[in-house]
C-alpha cells in the first residue's frame, strides 16, 4: 500500500483548523505553585522533602487538578508522537515533472 502526504496540503490543513483553549483553561484551573514550583522538581527527580513546600500556596484539591493537568497534557503528547511517527514512516515519493 502506498501512502502519500502532500506537506502543503498538511500545512494548510493545520493552519485552518480551530484552535482549543483546552489546555490553556485547564492550565488556568492548576495551582501555579504547584505547576511552577513543585512540579518541575519532582519531573527531574530532585527530592522535595515535605517542610520545602509551602502548603499555604494551595488548597486540599489542588494536587488532583495538577494530577489531571499533568495527564491530559501526557495524552496530547503520545497522540502527536503517534502522529509524527505515522509521519516519519511515510517514504518520500518523486513528483513527476512537468517541464
Amino acid at each position: 500500500m502506498l501512502l502519500s502526504l502532500d506537506l502543503q496540503e498538511f500545512v494548510e490543513y493545520l493552519e485552518d483548523a480551530p484552535e482549543t483553549k483546552e489546555l490553556e483553561e485547564e492550565e488556568m484551573d492548576v495551582n501555579a505553585y504547584l505547576l511552577y514550583e513543585v512540579l518541575p522538581l519532582l519531573e527531574q527527580e530532585i527530592p522535595l522533602l515535605l517542610t520545602e513546600i509551602d502548603f499555604n500556596q494551595f488548597e486540599e484539591y489542588d494536587p488532583a487538578r495538577l494530577f489531571h493537568y499533568v495527564e491530559t497534557v501526557n495524552r496530547h503528547r503520545w497522540k502527536i508522537q503517534g502522529l509524527a511517527t505515522l509521519i516519519q514512516r511515510i517514504p518520500p515519493a518523486v513528483r513527476p515533472s512537468f517541464v
